[in-house]
């Protein structure tokens, strides 16, 4: 038995009980919730869509926000959060910005850890005492919590789908919600990717600006550079005046900017330094993007940017993961651990799928 679960049979008498069958909360009489989601970028930006239909249900709802070291980057800034709280897998620290928030008296928590965690149900306990809370994909917590909904409810659900159906705690239909909602992006960092697009790369007329990130969270994510030249030589060859931009992280520079050396033209690298708003900004003003990251991948689609994602075949996880919103654009390994076998020939393919298919979209 691990030390976690100790821990929660020794405090499991001190736990507070769900409400059995609760009527749904009148979001406009609360003044502040608790959204507890101290995971990966992804699972932040994915949340995005529910944080912004509780403002726009409420827009004097005050939401609270903890968020890890990994998501922190998504939303310093946002307006839609009263205040962002940090939570570092610290003990004596992640004590003391507990009990911050428990000061906040918050009316609701929404707990969006997507399982039974001893860890976010301590917090959601803790960090507003006594008051109802929503889980996702609870079990064995179930009964600690008013309102559960599933995780996965289908095959085919996707994690944004399933992640609003927590607007079923306040009688919010959840199909009323904009699924599109993306990070927030300043004037600053809007100024900096126009001027450096308008002085890198300039849209020439009928030209497409691609986007193909190099980088993800995992080493089994990364996609071979020799793969990655193959499919630029085929965008090259057939959409000859088009821009290919390369997206990577701090670590992967010298890799993008190889493989940018191997063209004569037509392709560049983002400026270095930039951070996730700024390359964000640059995103949103893409033709297409290709990535095996699915941080990026939600980035894009937030924008409504046509997107070809690499996926492993794991658990079927792209299923939940997928770009949203597309009828294809997930191009699937069938290894479970890596991507590193999937053809160059089928993201070609797939991509230029999804051009033709929003050529005809702006006929």
């Amino acid at each position: 038995m691990s030390v976690k679960s100790i821990m929660y049979l020794l405090a499991k008498p001190l736990l507070r009980t769900g409400a059995a069958g609760p009527a749904p909360l009148d979001i406009r009489k609360l003044s502040s919730i608790l959204i507890i989601r101290p995971e990966k970028l992804g699972d932040l930006l994915v949340s995005l869509p529910l944080c912004e239909a509780l403002k726009r249900a409420n827009p004097d709802l005050k939401l609270y926000l903890l968020a890890s070291s990994r998501g922190l980057e998504a939303v310093q800034g946002d307006p839609r959060f009263e205040q962002i709280f940090l939570y570092r897998k610290q003990a004596i620290s992640d004590f003391r910005t507990a009990r911050a928030i428990r000061r906040l008296k918050v009316d609701f928590v929404i707990d969006l850890v997507c399982d039974d965690s001893v860890t976010s149900l301590f917090l959601t306990q803790y960090c507003a005492r006594g008051r109802a809370c929503a889980g996702m994909g609870k079990n064995q917590f179930r009964k600690h919590y008013d309102f559960n909904f599933p995780y996965r409810t289908d095959n085919d659900a996707h994690v944004i789908d399933n992640t609003l159906k927590i607007l079923g705690a306040f009688g919010i239909d959840s199909r009323t919600a904009d699924p599109y909602v993306p990070l927030h992006i300043g004037a600053e960092a809007t100024r900096k990717a126009t001027e450096w697009l308008t002085r890198s790369v300039p849209h020439k007329s009928g030209a497409l600006r691609i986007g193909i990130n190099q980088s993800a969270g995992s080493p089994n994510r990364i996609w071979p550079d020799a793969k990655t030249k193959e499919l630029i030589s085929r965008i090259k060859s057939r959409h000859d005046e088009s821009q290919i931009i390369l997206i990577y992280v701090a670590r992967d520079r010298q890799r993008a900017e190889a493989l940018a050396l191997d063209f004569d033209s037509g392709v560049c690298t983002v400026p270095l330094g930039l951070n996730l708003e700024e390359v964000s900004a640059i995103i949103s003003r893409l033709d297409a993007l290709v990535s095996p990251d699915t941080s990026l991948i939600h980035i894009a689609r937030s924008f409504h940017v046509p997107v070809v994602g690499l996926y492993s075949r794991f658990m079927d996880n792209y299923r939940l993961w997928r770009p949203y919103g597309q009828s294809e654009g997930a191009v699937v390994s069938s290894s479970d651990v890596d991507i590193c076998d999937i053809p160059f020939d089928q993201v070609f393919d797939t991509l230029q799928r999804l051009l033709n298919a929003e050529k005809e979209v702006a006929r």
